[in-house]
């Protein structure tokens, strides 16, 4: 048997599995809950690893086991439900951060903040489009072009002409130098 074969697969959770036993080579699960009258295992074979198969199972031929089971079952729920949230936790007072539908659905979309690489980028970009093709910087400043420039890009909020105009000659200057 590969041990990618023993590692496949999800892990099992069900508490079913501290009664019974899988065995690779037959794909087949035994019992191994012992038998009050005579004492020994069960050793009833099923098909499969299926814990709900198992489970029910258990609930035909062993009660008691069965029983216990559904309790440990029933805590393990209780104990993964205490971790969540509840809609009645912000009943009260709600926290900040918690968003009314109403808001999630009207939202706009907040513009890049001008330190951020993302808006670097595009203001270069913008920057070489003027450059490569002679286009003059009173282009930005134009409606057209800056509701085209808000289509493409809702976050992007175009720097007007004046900052334009500080880049491009940083620009110039930087191509100055090394002789473009």
């Amino acid at each position: 048997m590969s041990l990618s074969r023993l590692l496949a697969g999800r892990k099992r959770e069900s508490s079913v599995w501290k009664h019974f036993e899988f065995n690779e080579a037959t794909r087949k699960s035994k019992c191994r809950v012992v038998d009050e009258k005579t004492g020994k295992p069960c050793g009833f074979l099923l098909a499969g690893k299926n814990a709900s198969n198992l489970a029910m199972h258990m609930s035909r031929v062993h009660k008691e086991a069965y029983s216990e089971l559904q309790q440990v079952e029933n805590e393990r729920k209780q104990a993964k439900e205490g971790l969540k949230r509840k809609c009645s936790d912000y009943s009260a007072d709600p926290p900040a951060k918690v968003q009314s539908l109403e808001q999630c659905v009207h939202r706009r979309a907040t513009a890049w903040h001008s330190d951020s690489n993302e808006y670097k980028k595009r203001v270069s970009s913008l920057l070489n489009m003027l450059i490569s093709t002679g286009y003059p910087l009173a282009l930005v400043d134009q409606p057209s072009f800056r509701d085209l420039m808000h289509t493409m890009d809702p976050k992007f909020v175009m720097p007007g002409a004046c900052l334009c105009l500080q880049r491009y000659a940083n620009i110039i200057s930087v191509y100055n130098r090394n002789g473009i």
